[in-house]
């Protein structure tokens, strides 16, 4: 394996089940010519694991990026595919898209959500092909490169929804990694957070080298709306703090103001504040109701109450990924990302 392959794979954190699968179906496609689909939320690691993904493919192109949302109508071919010189007024130089840029490498087309219609078509003809026509030229180009796509949506819904073609979901997405959301991965973030804290601390004259025993709980608790994105930003900004007060422990004060909530049940608390404390206390005490009644100072009943509803909202929420084969391969568990 290539050694910048090593480092990428080992900047992985999957500690928990959900990326431990991750990281099974990575290895797993890696070395495949299929379009990988990367289903998460935003902030969750996508384009990580897409650059894993590519490195750990060993394919002699690059990686070339592009987001979506940056794709415009009328200049979507010309980004894509490049155009000939005098294709258009204006055009004095030949331009290569990205598929030429990536050559034989990874085209990565983040945030695929945001792709319009006249995007998706495009891109569903590439597939079928295995050819495109750069604007102004009279011959085809072999599209060489592999395609990932990134969605912050899942690929069904956008079709529900009239948002993908049907033609293009079934080209797309067979061959799909999950990403959770980080509040539903928690046993990744004491190492993720472990992760951020080292990546502050090179050139500090003052170094920051710890969390102090009351903070982790409070990351653990916490939901994390923006995910893994959200955490580096409070990582980082804890250190800022910690180092302004000369200090070589972030403790609680140094959180963001919006992280510094209580561990304690409180009845007047809102619904979801009350699901969130109670999801975080069974998940620390192995899903015991007395010990975990303990740990937020609830009634016993309070809490198996709540852990009933809980159940009940994943039975309901939890459905088989039809897109993803089922795989047989080891997970190898990485540390840190």
């Amino acid at each position: 394996m290539h050694p910048g392959a090593v480092t990428l794979l080992a900047s992985l954190v999957a500690c928990s089940s959900s990326m431990l699968e991750a990281v099974k179906l990575l290895r797993t496609y890696a070395r495949s010519q299929e379009v990988v689909a990367i289903v998460g939320p935003s902030g969750s690691g996508k384009s990580h694991l897409a650059r894993v993904l590519h490195a750990l493919s060993d394919r002699p192109g690059q990686l070339a990026e592009v987001s979506a949302g940056e794709l415009s109508d009328s200049l979507a071919h010309d980004q894509l595919f490049g155009h000939e010189r005098g294709a258009f007024t204006g055009a004095l130089l030949r331009r290569h898209g990205l598929f030429a840029e990536a050559g034989l490498g990874t085209v990565l087309l983040d945030d695929f959500h945001l792709l319009d219609r006249t995007g998706q078509a495009m891109l569903l003809r590439v597939l079928d092909a295995g050819m495109y026509r750069p604007l102004g030229s009279d011959r085809q180009v072999p599209a060489q490169a592999r395609v990932i796509v990134g969605s912050g949506r899942d690929l069904d819904e956008l079709v529900r929804e009239g948002k993908l073609l049907p033609d293009l979901r079934y080209r797309i997405g067979f061959c799909a990694i999950p990403l959770a959301p980080l509040a539903e991965r928690r046993d990744d973030i004491g190492p993720l957070a472990a992760r951020f804290l080292s990546d502050c601390l090179s050139g500090d004259a003052c170094a920051v080298v710890a969390l102090s025993p009351d903070v982790l709980p409070v990351f653990e608790a916490a939901p994390w709306p923006g995910n893994v994105r959200e955490l580096r930003a409070a990582i980082r900004l804890a250190h800022l703090k910690a180092v302004a007060d000369r200090e070589t422990t972030i403790r609680f004060e140094h959180l963001p103001i919006h992280l510094q909530i209580g561990l304690k049940y409180d009845a007047r608390s809102d619904r979801a504040t009350k699901m969130r404390l109670v999801a975080w206390a069974l998940w620390r005490s192995g899903d015991r109701v007395e010990h975990a009644a303990e740990l937020i100072g609830a009634h016993r009943n309070t809490v198996s109450a709540l852990r009933l509803e809980l159940r009940a909202r994943e039975q309901a929420t939890a459905a088989p990924n039809a897109a993803c084969p089922d795989v047989q391969t080891d997970a190898v568990q990485q540390e840190a990302s």
